[in-house]
């Protein structure tokens, strides 16, 4: 009996501060869903209270609701609040009464479809008794499912599922961000707007580590938020050409896409005019670069993290066992080829090896045509002819000047012994000429048929090595990811491969996001107590401004 009463006491107590924080969320959805529904957009419309209500989450609509009516009720900024208040509650009611379907109601585009609906259908209404404004109003409608699709997109984003979002998630957080700094953009200390300052540094943050497409995409959306906000277009000019150049220099390091966004920009005021609000824009753009270049390092990761791409640890099977297949056939390939090298070398050998004995014949055709001799020499002594020049064959090939000691009777006998010499060294030399040659081809083709045996033999290396790996383990990975995430390393690609006796071998590519190099000891100690294994020290190769990873457990012996 004391130990149930013990029991339930402990799931009170549990139970109390999980509702306590319950609570506050709600309460703080409700603040917002406040705060959004005072922002003004284009000096008349306030839409984000009814679009925020229609982008968080099912559970916190009705507490965002409550507090964008009361909001709209008690104090309006527009002289039409009940339009507001009526598409409010059309679209609070349509999503409670979705909410079984969750397949359909918890989908973004639902969410924006059913805020675009219920603004459009009331504006319309409205249209009937004030028709002085209804493309206006229309426009409305458009813009504010638009932004909630957006919104809940963004709400949507799971950021533990490692670094890097998609094209669509990127824009969906951009956006976000937008219409928070639309709801502080009216903020400001001496003139000076505490959201454009933000904006500032935002656009070159995202254009540092997002390069021409952040800066560029950052440039737009915010100026646009910002126009949206002060009605006025010149500060879209101005922040997206300063985001597009930004980034165009960011590569080259801080200061330069720093120099990259305020050059621009304040030669498109410079065009636009100067005046007082031009000088407040000035000094809020220089807070907004001071604030940039004092950003933490921890900040500036956790940005650079959400413009690299999504980290991919889909299953390799399929792909370990079509990759060892295709290997093993380039491995046979080559083999192949260098065998046919070898066969091909052999027959040319054969054909193309120069022959002594034609030597011979070109002498007996170009030194003794038309000697009277020729008869006696060719016909009835030949093979004391060829024995003879033979012998001095012996001397041309000693290098020696004087050749009548290697075979004095032929001078003796012969009646053309000088041009017979010359004959015969010059058809010697290229005979020597066409062998030397034959020989340095030959050792071409062993080099080559060398290589391709030996990049045979290597994929067939990698083959074996592919097919011996037991598993990809995806979970491990993931771990993998987080932990040098953790240590200011963001992952673009990981792989985790355990091979036939347990050993896991980690692979991974890393982005370079600072200019100090990758600690190799830090690495080592952050994944042996993350993954508790012992592991060999890391091998890093460097690529531009990728980090090549390579980790591989330690075996398991002592001395």
């Amino acid at each position: 009996m004391k130990d149930e009463t013990k029991v339930k006491r402990s799931l009170n107590a549990n139970t109390v501060p999980k509702a306590l924080f319950e609570a506050a969320r709600h309460i703080i959805i409700a603040a917002l869903g406040f705060l959004a529904s005072r922002v003004t957009l284009l000096s008349s419309l306030t839409p984000l209270g009814l679009i925020l209500s229609g982008a968080v989450p099912q559970m916190f609509s009705l507490s965002s609701g409550i507090g964008a009516f009361l909001g709209y009720l008690f104090f309006p900024n527009t002289d039409t609040p009940f339009r507001y208040i009526a598409a409010l509650f059309s679209v609070i009611c349509i999503r409670l009464l979705t909410k079984q379907f969750k397949n359909i109601s918890t989908h973004a585009a639902f969410n924006g479809f059913v805020v675009l609906l219920s603004t459009t259908v009331c504006n319309l209404v409205y249209c009937m008794s004030d028709s002085s404004n209804v493309l206006l109003l229309l426009a409305e409608g458009v813009l504010s499912g638009g932004i909630t699709y957006f919104v809940a997109r963004a709400l949507q984003i799971d950021f533990s599922q490692g670094v890097g979002l998609t094209g669509e998630e990127l824009a969906s957080l951009i956006i976000t961000v937008d219409i928070i700094l639309l709801s502080i953009m009216p903020i400001s200390i001496f003139s000076l707007s505490i959201g454009r300052i933000i904006t500032v540094a935002l656009i070159l943050a995202a254009a540092r580590f997002g390069f021409v497409s952040g800066g560029a995409i950052a440039g737009v959306a915010v100026g646009f938020a910002v126009a949206l906000s002060l009605n006025t277009s010149e500060l879209v000019t101005v922040y997206a050409i300063g985001g597009l150049v930004a980034g165009l220099f960011s590569s080259a390091g801080r200061i330069f896409g720093v120099l990259g966004f305020v050059v621009p920009a304040i030669i498109s005021l410079g065009i636009f005019g100067f005046d007082g609000s031009t000088i407040t824009l000035i000094i809020e753009m220089a807070l907004g670069v001071s604030a940039f270049l004092l950003l933490p390092k921890n900040i500036c990761v956790l940005i650079a993290s959400l413009f690299l791409p999504p980290v991919k640890l889909e299953s390799l099977d399929g792909m370990r066992k079509s990759l060892v297949m295709r290997l093993n056939l380039a491995s046979g390939a080559l083999s192949q080829v260098s065998d046919t090298i070898e066969e091909v070398s052999r027959r040319l050998k054969k054909i193309n090896t120069p022959d002594p004995s034609i030597i011979f014949d070109r002498c007996e055709k170009e030194a003794c045509n038309g000697c009277s001799f020729r008869i006696d020499c060719w016909e009835t002594n030949r093979s004391e002819t060829l024995r003879a020049l033979g012998k001095l064959s012996s001397g041309i090939r000693a290098r020696e000047d004087n050749l009548i000691e290697y075979s004095p009777e032929f001078y003796d006998k012969c009646l053309r012994s000088s041009e017979m010499e010359n004959v015969l060294k010059r058809n010697y030399n290229e005979y020597l000429s066409k062998l030397r040659a034959e020989e340095r081809i030959e050792q071409v083709r062993g080099v080559v048929s060398d290589q391709f045996d030996g990049i045979s033999d290597m994929l067939l290396d990698l083959s074996e090595e592919f097919e011996n790996a037991r598993s990809y383990d995806l979970d491990t990975a993931g771990v993998v990811v987080s932990a040098l995430r953790d240590i200011n390393l963001l992952t673009i690609d990981c792989g985790c491969s355990v091979d036939m006796l347990g050993r896991l071998t980690i692979d991974a590519r890393i982005k370079s996001i600072s200019d100090q190099k990758v600690n190799r000891r830090q690495i080592l100690e952050q994944l042996e107590n993350t993954l508790e294994k012992r592991f060999e020290p890391p091998k890093l190769r460097y690529i531009e401004d990728t980090v090549y990873l390579t980790v591989k457990e330690r075996a398991n012996f002592q001395v």
